[in-house]
């Protein structure tokens, strides 16, 4: 009996902190995606900047451009493949090939983020039906470990996103490295990326997920927090 139970208890940390870790990365996926595809972020830091102006094209052409980079990066265009029309006249492909090239890597790894998102959404749902059903079985050291396991995660990456956020150029550079296995990604200056998408765009993106993931954290901490307290003085009411 008690062997069982000790299993039981076992296996209900385990599920714990998987479930936690699936949490933790939907919670990082719903706070990034809205500020990483939030074409307005990207419109008010190049708009007036001086690559902007030096482009020779209309702001018009130049909100059409991130509005194609973001979908094609999303997965829902599969065309950067076009010509727009500077404002002396003169027409010319949009994007050069190493742009092109990037974006399919752009596009490809934000592909797989999706997939790995419906994994963790598939394995959460099956975790917390398990603690629905059970719910009267359920272990406070089971919530105590996921508990650890979301604060511990929120810690790690609060002090990686604070160190990153001091040199942000390094942490931009590091980024690219880890992500794409190629130098696609260094374009030249007078590229429509770079002038769409500057460096402080990123920047604030990465800001607004930081804050935004922190307090989503905060709140499923809080509720695991009330979880665990009623756990124990369901416990001590028991025993009394």
């Amino acid at each position: 009996m008690k062997k069982n139970k000790a299993k039981t208890n076992i296996c209900q940390i385990i599920l714990a902190i998987i479930m936690a870790l699936c949490t933790f990365i939907l919670s990082l996926y719903v706070t990034f995606m809205p500020n990483a595809l939030n074409r307005q972020i990207y419109i008010n830091h190049f708009t007036g900047s001086e690559s902007a102006i030096d482009s020779n094209l209309s702001q018009e052409t130049l909100n059409m451009l991130i509005d194609r980079i973001l979908t094609y990066s999303y997965g829902s265009s599969n065309d950067l493949q076009i010509s727009i029309t500077t404002l002396d006249g003169t027409t010319k492909d949009a994007f050069i090939s190493d742009e092109i090239m990037h974006y399919y890597d752009v596009q490809a790894l934000f592909i797989k983020g999706r997939l790995l998102v419906a994994i963790c959404a598939v394995i959460f749902l099956g975790c917390l039906a398990y603690f629905i059903i059970k719910r009267d079985a359920i272990k406070r050291s089971s919530i105590l470990a996921g508990l650890l396991t979301i604060v511990g995660l929120t810690v790690a990456s609060a002090v990686l996103l604070i160190v990153a956020a001091s040199d942000f150029d390094n942490a931009f550079i590091t980024f690219h490295h880890i992500f794409f296995h190629n130098d696609y990604w260094l374009l030249p200056w007078d590229s429509v990326s770079i002038i769409t998408m500057p460096e402080s765009a990123f920047y604030e993106v990465a800001i607004r997920t930081l804050i935004e993931f922190v307090i989503v954290l905060a709140v499923e901490c809080t509720l695991l927090i009330v979880f665990y307290k009623k756990k124990s003085h369901k416990k001590r009411q028991q025993l009394s």
